[in-house]
Parts: C-alpha cells; sequence; structure tokens
C-alpha cells in the first residue's frame, strides 16, 4: 500500500499544448518556430491525426489543442466532437485552408472560437494561444468563485438546514451539472488537533481523486467528501486513508458512507452518516456537555439561545442539537436556559439581597426585558423577586 505524499504549496504551471496535423512540414514548421516558454506554453504533445490526439487526451489531457481538420483515420471534427462526449477539459485552435472554412465553422456548437487559415505566422498562433489562455483563466477564475459559493452554500445547507427558494436548483447545476448520484463519504477523528484534517483531506483526495464532486471541512474533527463510485470501492477507499492515517500519525478515524442521496436531503443524510458511525455516543455527550458549560459562561449574554450556540459556537443543526439536548437531559434547551437563569438569580440574591434588579438582569442575560423576567422568576419559583428577596435576608 503506497504512502499519499502530504501536499505542501501549489506552483504555477505553463499551460500546456498539442499540435496534431498529419503533414511532418507542418508540425515541424510550428513547433521549431513558436517560442513556447516565451508566452508561458508547454509544447508538450505532438500527434499525426485524430486518433492518436484522442487517445493521448485520454490519458493525458492539455489545456490547448491546435489541430489541423482534414487527416486521415480521425479529422480534426471528429477529434473535436469525441473530446466533447467524454468531457475532456481542453480548447482547440482549428487549423484550416481557406477552402475548408465554412466547415470549420460547425465546431462553434463545441466551443471552437479560433480558426488560424494555412499557412499561418507565429504572431498569429501566439496570440490564438494567448487568447484562449486567457478565456481559459477568466472561466477558471468564475468555475472558482461559483465553487466557493456553493462550498458555502452547501456548509449553510448541510449543518443548518437553511436553503432559500430557488437556491437548491441553482447551486444544483454547479454542483452537480451532470446529474450524477453521489454518496457522502464521512471521516471523523476524537483528535482536535487541525493538522490531523489538513492530512487526512490531502490523503483522501489524493486516493478518491476524481470521484470527489466536493469536500467540506466540518469541523477540526469531521470531513465530509461528496463522491461519486459504488460504496464497495469508496469504502475500500475509505479504509486505506484510516489506516494511512493510524500508521502515520497514530490515531483512529472512523468512516461512515451513505447510499445514494439527492441534493435536496443531504441534511438528513449528513446527520444519519454522524450517527451511523461509532463512537457516536461519545460525540453526543460532548456535544451536550459543550452546550452546558456554554450556557454557563455566557450566560450574561443577551443573545444567548440555542440558535445562536448552534450558529455561533458549535456550527451545527439548531434542530438536530434540540433534539439532542431533549434525548440526553431530558429536558428542552429552553427549560434548561430559564431554569440556569433562575438558578442565578436565585444565588446572586442569596450572596447580596440588597442587589439591584437591573443588576441581576444584566448578569442573567435579560437586561433588556427586566419585566418579562420578573413574570419569569415568579412563576418558576412561586415568588415574586422581593419576596425571595426578603426570604434571604431574613
Amino acid at each position: 500500500m503506497r504512502s499519499p505524499i502530504i501536499k505542501e504549496m501549489n506552483f504555477t504551471l505553463a499551460m500546456t499544448v498539442m499540435l496534431v496535423d498529419d503533414e511532418e512540414i507542418i508540425r515541424t514548421g510550428i513547433a521549431s518556430m513558436v517560442p513556447w516558454g516565451e508566452n508561458g506554453l508547454e509544447l508538450k504533445h505532438i500527434a499525426t491525426n485524430g486518433q492518436e490526439a484522442f487517445e493521448i487526451l485520454q490519458n493525458d489531457p492539455v489545456d490547448i489543442v491546435i489541430t489541423d481538420i482534414k487527416m486521415p483515420i480521425m479529422d480534426g471534427l471528429e477529434l473535436i466532437r469525441r473530446s466533447a462526449e467524454q468531457n475532456i477539459q481542453t480548447r482547440f485552435i482549428m487549423l484550416t485552408g481557406f477552402s475548408d472554412f465554412e466547415y470549420a465553422r460547425s465546431s462553434m456548437k463545441y466551443g471552437v472560437h479560433h480558426y488560424l487559415l494555412k499557412p499561418c505566422s507565429e504572431s498569429e498562433i501566439i496570440e490564438a494561444c494567448l487568447d484562449t489562455v486567457r478565456k481559459i483563466e477568466t472561466a477558471s477564475e468564475a468555475l472558482e468563485l461559483a465553487r466557493g459559493a456553493s462550498q458555502n452554500f452547501l456548509l449553510n445547507y448541510i449543518i443548518y438546514g437553511n436553503c432559500p427558494a430557488g437556491d437548491l436548483d441553482y447551486f444544483g447545476k454547479i454542483i452537480n451539472p451532470d446529474n450524477k448520484t453521489f454518496r457522502l463519504v464521512l471521516l471523523y477523528c476524537e483528535g482536535k488537533d487541525p493538522f490531523l484534517g489538513y492530512a487526512a483531506t490531502n490523503i483522501a483526495e489524493e486516493l478518491f481523486a476524481h470521484k470527489v464532486l466536493y469536500r467540506l471541512t466540518i469541523s477540526a474533527q469531521i470531513i465530509l467528501f461528496l463522491c461519486t463510485g459504488e460504496k464497495e470501492a469508496l469504502s475500500q477507499i475509505a479504509e486505506e486513508i484510516a489506516a494511512h492515517m493510524q500508521n502515520l500519525f497514530q490515531v483512529e478515524y472512523v468512516v461512515s458512507i451513505t447510499d445514494d442521496c439527492a441534493l435536496s436531503n443531504l441534511p438528513q443524510v449528513y446527520w444519519q452518516a454522524l450517527e451511523n458511525r461509532s463512537g457516536y455516543k461519545r460525540y453526543q455527550d460532548s456535544c451536550v456537555d459543550k452546550m452546558i458549560r456554554i450556557v454557563e459562561e455566557h450566560m450574561d449574554n443577551p443573545d444567548l439561545s440555542l440558535k445562536w450556540i448552534a450558529h455561533n459556537k458549535l456550527y451545527m443543526n439548531e434542530n438536530y442539537l434540540s433534539k439532542l439536548f431533549l434525548k440526553t437531559t431530558g429536558l428542552k434547551f429552553s427549560q434548561h436556559l430559564t431554569n440556569q437563569r433562575i438558578n442565578m438569580a436565585k444565588m446572586l440574591l442569596q450572596q447580596n439581597p440588597d442587589i439591584k434588579m437591573i443588576a441581576i438582569c444584566q448578569e442573567v442575560g435579560l437586561s433588556n426585558n427586566p419585566s418579562y423576567f420578573s413574570t419569569l422568576f415568579k412563576s418558576q419559583t412561586g415568588f415574586t423577586i422581593t419576596e425571595y428577596r426578603k426570604s434571604v435576608s431574613g
């Protein structure tokens, strides 16, 4: 089992080019006369016909293909058509004679926008290549922005269940344009070291390779992948990831893989995946413990609520936390918060019977609504604050 290398940095590489022409004099002339490197280009492959070029593209895609139209075995138009059918991500520049120009224009439906009439000069080839590079970079930037927005949408949708009208359809076309079925692969580790998540992510992305549609870092402990592929194959890869993490860092990663799912039920599937993994009970308990501790530490915060904790502290689904708290403690979170506020008020009155009402409200996070707190105190204790103050001042 090979050990994947943990990636440390990315480098900007030259745009790669393939030249395709059945005439040796054309291939040799273009290859030698164009200063590729000076223009940020690398002439990576030279092919003699469309079939040869297509086989190369399937195994080692390039950014730009400069191709003749009329060639034996497979012509340039067939090369472009078959590349589009196989979703090979490359841009084409057509070499054509004057008599074939109208014929070449049929390739426009496949996104070909540059046609060079033979014989063409060095400057024409460079200009066409650089314009294509600009189009690639612009498209890449737009795609990167769209994917970034989609990742934010997915995180918000999965964790909080928020989905404004129309967003699901809009982002669905970006996230899964081919409408493939996908599964969620969840990696969970008890350790909280961010480096472990970074290492696991790099190993996973290398092993899953093209199967990953999106990767989402939920927390230092939880990494989620939207993957295509059969469950058995994904399970084998996931087990290999866990084995690498155990061998490299002596930490245990638990894996949960879902059945096929749709974008519309991602939140439910995610929480089911979390529940199905081993060690989940410890995770549940730790979440409730954190909620209780957050209430204690932020009692004076007027924004303190289940929603505030879910969105600002635990970054988890509010409804899920509500059900988890009730299941674990037997109390609704709102009742627990009320109990803690009443207990805090009683303690303050016991320590200092002369404490002012506004000071009590500030300590329990209700300084903006003392009237409400007075009513709440009476309903929970059976005493007004004045009556309780007298009872403890004795």
